[in-house]
């Protein structure tokens, strides 16, 4: 097309929904073909084309070469969704030193500029636990720890308004051993609050594993944070989490997890400026729901008599003052604790929706009785929309009865 291209043309690539037509069939191949066939076309289509950026993590995701385009295109990107699977390779063996035959283990404080970078001459403290940290993990650990490249390819994104982490997959060994993925959530989490993302308003974590949360963990006492950590995260109006965990979470022992449960809570509790909340729990490890876990403890006889010291219980309740949009699916909750926490929504409480729920104790009209009576009253409820009811069957698929989840108290 050169210099002269019809008008008429230009007016199409100018309308989203024939571009949308138009890129649906298109291979992203051809896509760059055209934005070569002409100056005015390119300048039309770049900032659509680049509005959804999809990275997934490699060694060389953040390379010099990729974050030199990204300075380019990076004002365009509005969603950029981070994806990191767990797979063999990103599973982190424990590390036996050759010439003395003893486990070592990994001691890391992630650098937080590119300065410390140089003041510290060994990642982990020694030159023999960088060599054998390089040799049992290999590049891709030391690509997922180099902070400073996160955060020069966030810091392009200046207008980015949804952030969405992926990290498929369970990781293996036993729970509570770190892989890759960990640490590239802990450099994902530190880049954010120092890039500055001022537009940052919707927060996706789709799946996430339930022990990635504590990487993801912003606040004072988090490795490498920023003064205003909770200032940065408390701009986010939607926060959408799909958690996936170990199958005994929900059929075996959940008495194991109840420390992970704890950071799923306190995470939770960084985002209480949300507007729009949706959990979820993945299909091969349903839980309680998080919102209620404050009242597990005086379900426990044992400890509604004396002070809790148990640091894997949670005493302080989730409150969201401007919560409008709530979806809870694949739970196990009781119904007055689901009550409970309805009750301390209803200001500004506009639609919920409940899928695969089943309750413990009490039935779906109990805990919904907040906002049936406020209904009665038309105070704020207007505009609610009841969606679809649960149904029996759902409820039937539940690992939880209510011997087992009071069994699950005692302990």
């Amino acid at each position: 097309m050169g210099q002269h291209t019809p008008p008429l043309v230009r007016k199409i690539f100018r309308s989203e929904n024939i571009r949308t037509v138009i890129f649906s069939h298109l291979s992203p191949k051809d896509i760059t073909s055209l934005r070569g066939t002409s100056c005015r076309i390119r300048k039309t289509i770049t900032p659509p084309v680049f509005q959804n950026l999809t990275v997934t993590f490699s060694a060389l995701s953040f390379s010099s070469d990729r974050l030199l385009a990204l300075t380019r295109v990076g004002h365009h990107v509005k969603v950029f969704r981070f994806v990191f699977t767990h797979a063999e390779e990103t599973y982190m063996p424990s590390m036996l030193d050759p010439e003395s035959r003893k486990l070592r283990s990994l001691v890391y404080e992630p650098f937080s500029r590119q300065g410390e970078r140089r003041n510290k001459k060994n990642t982990f403290g020694s030159k023999s636990i960088d060599s054998l940290a390089l040799h049992n993990h290999g590049i891709l650990l030391m690509a997922a720890m180099d902070v400073p490249q996160f955060t020069r390819a966030l810091a392009c994104m200046e207008n980015l308004t949804s952030l969405i982490v992926s990290c498929p997959g369970t990781p293996m060994g036993e729970p509570g051993r770190r892989c890759v993925v960990d640490y590239a959530l802990w450099s994902l989490r530190i880049a954010v609050e120092r890039a500055r993302l001022n537009t940052l308003r919707v927060v996706i974590l789709d799946p996430v594993h339930l022990t990635g949360l504590q990487y993801l963990m912003p606040g004072t006492l988090a490795v490498g944070n920023v003064i205003n950590s909770r200032q940065i995260w408390s701009r986010v109006k939607t926060l959408t989490m799909t958690i996936s965990a170990w199958k005994e979470l929900a059929y075996g022992s959940p008495t194991l997890y109840k420390t992970n449960l704890k950071f799923l809570h306190q995470f939770l509790e960084y985002f209480t400026n949300i507007e729009e909340l949706a959990f979820c729990w993945t299909r091969e490890a349903r839980s309680i729901c998080p919102l209620t876990f404050d009242l597990l403890p005086y379900r426990n006889p044992r400890l509604a008599t004396k002070p809790v010291r148990d640091t894997s219980v949670v005493n302080r309740r989730l409150t969201f003052p401007r919560l409008s949009k709530l979806r809870l699916e694949n739970i196990g909750v009781d119904a007055c604790d689901l009550r409970s926490f309805l009750s301390r929504h209803l200001t500004h409480f506009r639609e919920w929706s409940l899928d695969d729920v089943s309750f413990t104790s009490g039935t779906l009209e109990e805990a919904l009785k907040p906002l049936y009576v406020t209904s009665a009253f038309g105070e704020n409820l207007d505009n609610f929309s009841f969606p679809r009811p649960l149904t029996e069957s759902s409820e039937l698929h539940c690992p939880y009865c209510k011997a087992e989840f009071e069994a699950w108290l005692m302990v």
